[in-house]
């Protein structure tokens, strides 16, 4: 039945390219058992190009694989289509009033072959598939060349357009569909699909004069579907090179639930990830915390390289219960804070934290890992006889970590002399510092009125001076700004 899917798909390409989403997941199915998706560590392989020599529609003259999807060009195309679980799409980028005789052809052609076995027909099989890691369509417009190529050892693809001496490159203009929605952020194109957000980065543009490369100033221009590039002066006399870079979002997960909740970054540009996972086989690394799940849910921390093509660490967080993180932070040194909410009365605690037991049902947690993931800095419960939950957390220049969230215990442990010592409400927001070593609480108070309080977030300033909290509550709009008796800061929380 795949197969003949996979098949029928391939003969319907001369309708809208649309449907090499359904063709990209059909193939998935045929490689791989119907059973839930593992994700598995694979050497970060080279982009590679195979030639179409029958094994495709006519229409497409060369298929690149990543992990995320399969990119097929056509003379005046790019498909990608893309998967995630059950969910398909594709993004076509589309040359508009392009050269319709263009010529494909593969460049620096690799050691590497791919056979299509498929099906119990000989004749419909294709051995020998030569791949190449460049692509050049020469002629796109008049004095334009299109060459596709992978960017380094990495998946990300790269695709230059070559503007010929006295050729015009105003005339570069994509249509792209396939997207939710298309927008600009910070120089890139961003378009968003159901499987996640395709980015083309800030395009670079150049010319090489005297062996030395000078950079002309390029930037995308949007109008509604439409992309173009604006370009500013440069020697019309000599060739240039229009360098954007297609990305797209990297998966993060195992066989079951995955939800990622925050992130922060450090001054490296390295992500910290944290959320919580169902997954036996959520990514975890040699030497990590905690590799393997012990609860029904437990939360996670993800470090990423800075490029995003590996993991610094990953590790498991969590009990024999449920336990979730929803905020994070990361000092200078690289360690990471995680804050949110446990059922766990085997959450992994540390020796002289400020609490290693569970004091009711759903307690917050607060956890700080090593720098190499390796092991817990401090991991304390903080919470009473009610249900209470962090959803924010910062850490100033001392290693001192400040969480807010919503607490509904009468009796939640506060400090004296704090703001406030008594819950005024139902649901209501705590603010709490914690001593560096996680052993004590600086200050912790109540924050809150008749109605329901949560503090969503948390931000502390670089000074050290003052302290600057902003978090959501649930109640009547307006701002509070309040003098904490512990300690010479200013508190501010916005209403709404």
């Amino acid at each position: 039945m795949l197969h003949t899917l996979l098949q029928q798909s391939l003969r319907a390409f001369a309708r809208p390219l649309a449907l090499l989403a359904c063709t990209a997941a059909a193939a998935v199915a045929v490689a791989s058992p119907a059973a839930p998706a593992r994700r598995v560590a694979t050497p970060n392989l080279p982009l590679t190009f195979e030639k179409n020599t029958g094994h495709y529609p006519r229409e497409v003259q060369f298929v690149a694989r990543s992990g995320a999807g399969t990119l097929f060009l056509t003379r005046r195309e790019a498909v990608l289509a893309l998967r995630k679980g059950e969910k398909a799409a594709a993004l076509r980028l589309k040359l508009q009033g392009s050269n319709t005789k263009v010529v494909a052809s593969g460049l620096d052609r690799q050691p590497g072959i791919v056979n299509y076995f498929i099906g119990n027909d000989p004749k419909q099989w294709c051995a020998n598939v030569p791949t190449y890691s460049r692509v050049k369509l020469t002629g796109v417009y008049p004095g334009v060349d299109l060459v596709y190529y992978g960017a380094g050892r990495s998946r990300t693809l790269e695709y230059d357009f070559v503007v010929k001496p006295g050729a015009d490159p105003s005339r570069i203009r994509m249509s792209v569909s396939g997207a939710k929605s298309l927008r600009t952020a910070g120089g890139r194109l961003v378009a968003s699909t159901s499987c996640g957000d395709v980015t083309l980065n800030r395009p670079y543009a150049y010319q090489t004069i005297n062996g030395k490369r000078t950079q002309v100033a390029c930037s995308f221009t949007l109008e509604r579907n439409s992309v173009a590039f604006q370009v500013a002066r440069y020697d019309t006399s000599r060739p240039l090179v229009v360098d954007p870079t297609l990305e797209y979002s990297t998966f993060l997960g195992g066989d079951s639930y995955d939800y990622g909740f925050a992130v922060a970054v450090d001054a490296s540009g390295a992500a910290y990830v944290t959320g919580r996972t169902q997954s036996t086989t959520f990514p975890t690394t040699p030497g990590a915390f905690r590799t393997s799940c012990t609860g029904s849910y437990d939360a996670f921390v993800t470090k990423l390289a800075a490029d995003g093509k590996s993991l610094a660490y990953s590790t498991y967080v969590g009990g024999s219960g449920t336990d979730r993180a929803y905020s994070i932070a990361v000092d200078s040194a690289g360690s990471a804070y995680i804050t949110g909410e446990t059922w766990s009365i085997a959450f992994p605690t540390t020796p002289g934290a400020y609490s290693t037991s569970l004091a009711d049902w759903r307690d917050v947690f607060i956890t700080k890992l090593s720098p190499s993931g390796a092991a817990l800095a401090y991991s304390t419960y903080l919470g009473a006889e009610d249900e209470d939950t962090g959803y924010g957390i910062a850490v100033d220049g001392s290693g001192s970590a400040y969480v807010t969230g919503t607490t509904l215990s009468l009796s939640f442990p506060t400090t004296t002399g704090a703001y406030s010592t008594q819950n005024s409400g139902e649901d209501e927001a705590f603010i709490t510092k914690l001593s560096a070593d996680g052993s004590a609480l600086a200050y912790s108070t109540y924050l809150g009125g008749a109605g329901y309080e949560s503090g969503n977030a948390i931000a502390v300033d670089g000074s050290g001076s003052y302290l600057q909290r902003v978090g959501t509550m649930r109640c009547r709009a307006g701002v509070a700004h309040v003098s904490s008796s512990s300690s010479s800061s200013t508190l501010t929380l916005q209403f709404q």
